[in-house]
This record gives C-alpha cells, sequence and structure tokens, in this order.
C-alpha cells in the first residue's frame, strides 16, 4: 500500500517535473521565436541603413567624380589662359623691342635728315656768300674795265689760274674763250709749270715797244 503511495507521489511529482519542463520548453521557444523576430527586424534595419550607405556612398562618389571633372576642366582652362597670357606677354615684349628698335631708327633718320638739312643749309649759305662774292668781284671788275684803258695786253695769269677761271665760266654757265683753253692745252702739252706765267718777259717788252711806238 504504501509502495503505491510512493509511486503515486512519484508520478505526480514527474508529471510536475514534466509540466514545467514543457513550460520552459514553450517559454524558451518564445524567447527564440521572438530572438528570431528581433534578429530578422535587426537584419532588416541593418540592410536598409547598409543600402543608404551604399546610396549615400554612391551619390557622394557621384558629386566627387563631378568635382574631379569641374576641377580637372577648370585647370584645363587656367592652363590654357595661361598659355594665352604668356603668348600675349611675349608678343607685347617683342612689340615692345620692335617699337624701341623702330624708334632708335626714327631718331637716327632724324637726326641723319638734321644734318643733311644742316649740311643742305651751311652749303646755301656758302653759296649765297660766293655768289654774293662773285657780283661783288664782278661789279668790281666791271668797274675797273670802265675806268681803265690799258695800253698794252699783259697776261700775267699762270695756267692754274686760267684752268680755275675756266671751271668758274663753266659753273657759271659760261662757256671759256677758244684763247684760253688754247693757252691751258699748250701748257700741259709742253709740260711747263702750271703755276708759273708764260712769256711773261716777251709780253712786257712787246707792251714797252707799243708804248715807245705810242710816244
Amino acid at each position: 500500500m504504501q509502495s503505491l503511495v510512493d509511486a503515486a507521489e512519484l508520478k505526480l511529482e514527474f508529471d510536475a517535473q514534466l509540466d514545467k519542463a514543457h513550460a520552459d520548453t514553450v517559454e524558451m521557444k518564445a524567447a527564440f521565436d521572438k530572438s528570431t523576430v528581433d534578429a530578422v527586424e535587426a537584419k532588416n534595419v541593418f540592410d536598409a541603413q547598409l543600402g543608404k550607405a551604399a546610396a549615400d556612398a554612391a551619390e557622394m562618389k557621384a558629386g566627387y567624380d563631378e568635382t574631379t571633372a569641374q576641377a580637372l576642366k577648370m585647370k584645363l582652362e587656367y592652363d590654357e589662359q595661361a598659355a594665352q597670357l604668356q603668348k600675349a606677354q611675349a608678343d607685347n615684349a617683342e612689340i615692345t623691342l620692335q617699337r624701341a628698335q623702330a624708334e632708335v631708327e626714327a631718331n637716327l633718320v632724324k637726326e641723319a635728315l638734321n644734318n643733311q638739312q644742316e649740311a643742305l643749309q651751311n652749303l646755301m649759305d656758302e653759296h649765297a656768300k660766293l655768289v654774293h662774292q662773285r657780283d661783288v668781284l664782278h661789279a668790281e671788275l666791271q668797274l675797273a674795265l670802265n675806268n681803265y684803258t690799258p695800253k698794252a695786253v699783259i697776261d700775267a695769269g699762270t695756267p692754274a689760274d686760267k684752268m680755275l677761271s675756266m671751271l668758274t665760266d663753266l659753273l657759271d654757265g659760261n662757256v671759256p674763250s677758244i684763247q684760253d683753253i688754247l693757252y691751258v692745252q699748250s701748257a700741259i702739252l709742253e709740260s711747263l709749270d702750271i703755276y708759273q706765267p708764260i712769256d711773261l718777259g716777251k709780253q712786257l717788252m712787246a707792251a714797252k715797244s707799243m708804248d715807245v711806238s705810242a710816244t
């Protein structure tokens, strides 16, 4: 009898433990299911955050690529402008050099023209003086010829004087006389000293004879 009582108590105790184990199992399953649901939700949140991060990274990369392209474009434009500026500076330097050379050449030409004008003016002044002297001498000579009647013609001039006189006549537009040309030609052909008068003694003797005859 006692054995049956003990067996009944053991069975009750076993059933109680079995019920507790079942309850623990249900609770553990519920906790596992909740953990699974939480894990799925966490995975969904992570996947969403990962997708957003990937989208943000792609957007940032696109912005970076666009910024890089714009920076490269700006660098190319800057390099082109720098090259144009350098070329313009070189052209300006060349133009400045050419302008300076042109100014130097213009100053040289101007100085040469001034020198030529000064020389021409000096020649004109000298020519005017010579013309004035010629006119004065011509007037004096004409006055002397009008007031003097020679008794005899004596030519004390040298062949050199004759040649200078002939050249003066040619410069004045006058033709030298045949007598003067023959006189100079004879002196040159006879190799005479062109700075000494020719036959001055004979001319003086002839003039003296003419004076004696006149008396």
